[in-house]
């Protein structure tokens, strides 16, 4: 049986063995690999590869905020869209394994800003959304020779997010000092349980510092500025990454280091507003052990 967790479920390859010519002959082939959604959800926009894993994540992070929604508490409203591509690969007893799906999810996000003093400010997160996999395929060669085809069976599934988060801003002369932190608790688990459904989840503590500061122009209204962050991140259990006829691969922390580019000032139009207030965009490089990756930044995420 090869699996993955919610991507892509059950798929036998029957008479694998017998119709590769293997000794023994018609021995159901079983297998087992595991794409780890949730912290593909996480991860953003961009890509990475781990362990014959590759996965390309492409998310659409919508959010607006209501303003003093209770007192001079925010709440804001996350809308995020994620589209995912995940190819796995690898061989066992002799035989080549590939495997390629698809999924397209939605979580909405609430977030709780809550001011503590000047410039620090807690705020409780939630999350719960649905994703759907879809356009899966197992191939399979044995000997250079392609064995079968399978369109993989897949699970609708449901995702989930809860945790707390801490930022604290301040003036550094010409720069802007942001320290945030996070312990995030997210997992995911199909709507419909399966002898061969599992559960994925974990606890995320994330700290990070950004330092922003001008470029020393304008554009008309715009003060460019820059910044440059670092982020580290502790995973308990540790997240586990499946490959096909090796050990499972085991991350407990990763170090994110990055650059962002925005504006001092919110670019306002008349009738709309401050259409560009708080955004920024830049690319971050993570590095753990046995897994490196590149994405797209929206900004200091606390």
């Amino acid at each position: 049986m090869w699996k993955s967790t919610r991507i892509v479920v059950a798929a036998v390859l029957w008479s694998v063995c017998g119709a590769a010519g293997v000794a023994g002959g018609q021995e159901e082939l079983k297998l087992d690999a595991d794409v780890n959604y949730v912290y593909a959800a996480q991860f953003g926009f961009g890509g990475y590869s781990i362990g014959g894993l590759s996965v390309q994540v492409f998310s659409l992070p919508l959010e607006f905020t209501l303003e003093d929604l209770v007192m001079d508490w925010d709440l804001r409203i996350g809308l995020p869209i994620l589209y995912g591509r995940y190819e796995v690969s690898g061989e066992t007893q002799g035989i080549e394994v590939s495997a390629t799906t698809n999924s397209i999810g939605f979580q909405p996000k609430l977030q709780l800003d809550i001011p503590v003093f000047d410039g620090f400010r807690v705020s409780p997160v939630g999350a719960l959304g649905v994703a759907v996999p879809f356009g899966g395929r197992l191939d399979v060669r044995a000997q250079g020779e392609p064995v079968e085809g399978v369109n993989l069976d897949t699970e609708t599934f449901y995702t989930y997010e809860i945790g707390l988060t801490s930022l604290y801003e301040r003036e550094l002369g010409a720069f802007d000092l942001s320290l945030g932190n996070a312990l995030i608790y997210a997992g995911d688990a199909p709507f419909t349980r399966t002898e061969a459904s599992s559960i994925e989840g974990y606890a995320t503590f994330r700290s990070g510092i950004d330092v922003r500061h001008p470029l020393g122009f304008k554009l008309g209204d715009l003060v460019p500025d820059a910044s440059v962050f670092f982020i580290y991140s502790l995973f308990t259990p540790a997240l586990k990454f499946t490959r096909i006829g090796d050990d499972v691969l085991s991350v407990p922390q990763i170090f994110e280091f990055g650059a962002t580019v925005g504006s001092a000032t919110p670019l306002v139009l008349p009738g709309i507003g401050d259409l560009l207030d708080g955004m920024r965009l830049g690319a971050g490089y993570d590095r753990g052990k046995d897994f490196e990756a590149i994405h797209v930044v929206f900004g200091f995420p606390f």
